[in-house]
């Protein structure tokens, strides 16, 4: 029988609890970081879309371990779907208007 991710995250909390995957979601976000700046200091963003290099398959693990983290953090933290959704579009919202201000500066 096939897990789903939700049961998958919460089997990793119950053996580990909460505060250790707090913990390893940290961690988590921290190897992304690393690994974009070892990206940006041996890779171009042009390669991005052209080419594979292990720069860029490193960031891609780190992003897929980081969503994993996330999945365990929005069960650890109790967060609901419309909860989640009103914060991003609350975000998404305020990156819009800091994309119109910066244009507008731009233009002068």
């Amino acid at each position: 029988m096939r897990q789903t991710r939700k049961q998958t995250y919460e089997k990793a909390i119950e053996l580990w609890g909460a505060d250790n995957q707090v913990n390893q979601a940290i961690e988590e976000l921290q190897e992304l970081g690393i690994a974009l700046n070892k990206f940006r200091r041996n890779s171009s963003y042009t390669e991005c879309k052209d080419s594979y290099n292990s720069y860029r398959g490193n960031v891609l693990e780190e992003i897929a371990d980081v969503r994993q983290m996330i999945g365990q953090l929005i069960l650890i933290f109790d967060f609901k779907d419309p909860e989640l959704q009103e914060m991003s579009d609350i975000v998404l919202r305020k990156l819009q208007r800091e994309i119109d201000h910066e244009r507008e500066k731009r233009r002068g």
